[in-house]
């Protein structure tokens, strides 16, 4: 029998409200972890992370899937965007340390081999990669029947990919140089993205009994609505380098919504200080589901898919860059310190700290 490693026995010390970030602390900090070449230079938590290959050069390696929003997928049998979805998640992520996305790897679980579905995923995967400009360069697919089961029979899919990025490794940015005073801008999301499906079918076709075919907004379903891609922010991060803005943090607004901000290493929270207008589609989940602001803006990005922090002299500079890569920016509010990263948000009397928004 294989000796155990000393190691395991501080897996026994993990409770189980730390749930993930518990047991990936206790594997960062394990000794069993190979050291030297090919370690992390960020801890284990944000948004990607970076391999150091020599003095100058970097790899960011990010790994992401689409979720349950891969059912509601099934439930229109459309799959030509959940690509999309793929790509962005994991490509929004490497943006965010400051890296440039190169190239992709899929991977496709599928309960039957359908080439008509798969060449939709095809599709999306496709045009994923031309928006973010980088090459597929390997993939899987998977037939497992007995694990990946579909809203309808034969029709279970997973999707998850893993985006590379290059950088030197001095200009690794993690939100260490955000200091009081710094401007917080948003940029509009296109909707849910691929976080918070759960909840939302849950409110709008478990409880309400909705039709995924009832026009919903703008002359479109709410189907459609629902499988709008994500957002891939690429132009915009290198809109902002060409220029030259410095950029103090990048956050992708995904699950934990706003909470992605306060990841950075510096010791600041942020004042929202004022908000654009929720999309529609936000606003039907809350009434329908009866949710607070404190559980909605917990859950879902409600209309803004990505930030950049900035000095503050530089904030109406970066609005008008992002604008004219024809996406809409608002300044949000301002980084202070604080060595509990709360996030105060003002329209809405909340005050966010470790993971839960309340009253302020």
């Amino acid at each position: 029998m294989a000796k155990r490693s000393d190691d395991l026995d501080i897996i026994k010390d993990i409770r189980v409200e730390d749930g993930l970030g518990g047991l990936l602390t206790w594997i960062n900090k394990a000794s069993t972890i190979r050291k030297g070449p090919g370690i992390g230079e960020i801890d284990i938590g944000y948004f990607a992370n970076v391999i150091r290959i020599s003095q100058d050069v970097g790899i960011a390696l990010s790994t992401d899937g689409v979720g349950s929003k891969v059912i509601l997928a099934q439930m229109l049998d459309r799959y030509d965007t959940i690509g999309i979805d793929c790509i962005a998640m994991n490509v929004n992520d490497v943006l965010c340390v400051g890296a440039e996305p190169i190239s992709f790897l899929d991977c496709i679980s599928v309960e039957d081999i359908d080439s008509i579905r798969l060449g939709e995923i095809g599709e999306g995967l496709y045009c994923g990669a031309k928006q973010a400009n980088v090459n597929i360069v390997g993939g899987e697919i998977a037939q497992m029947p007995d694990t990946v089961k579909g809203f309808s029979q034969g029709t279970g899919i997973d999707i998850v990919g893993t985006c590379i990025g290059i950088l030197n490794p001095n200009d690794i940015n993690i939100g260490q140089d955000v200091k009081e005073g710094d401007a917080l801008i948003g940029i509009r999301s296109s909707g849910l993205h691929s976080n918070g499906f759960t909840l939302a079918r849950k409110i709008l076709f478990s409880d309400s009994k909705l039709d995924l075919n009832h026009t919903f907004d703008k002359g479109l379903s709410l189907g459609d609505v629902l499988l709008e891609p994500t957002v891939i922010y690429t132009d915009v991060v290198k809109a902002l380098k060409v220029n030259q803005v410095d950029v103090k943090a990048y956050s992708n607004i995904t699950g934990s919504g706003l909470f992605n901000i306060v990841r950075i290493q510096s010791m600041c929270g942020y004042i929202i200080e004022s908000f654009p207008e929720i999309p529609s589609i936000f606003s039907s989940i809350q009434e329908l589901g009866q949710l607070s602001f404190a559980e909605m803006f917990r859950v879902f990005n409600m209309g803004i898919g990505f930030t950049v922090t900035v000095s503050a002299q530089d904030k109406e500079r970066v609005i008008e860059i992002i604008q004219g890569e024809n996406m809409e920016a608002y300044y949000l509010g301002h980084a202070f310190f604080d060595n509990k990263k709360r996030i105060f948000m003002k329209p809405y009397g909340l005050c966010g700290e470790n993971g839960q928004f309340g009253l302020t």
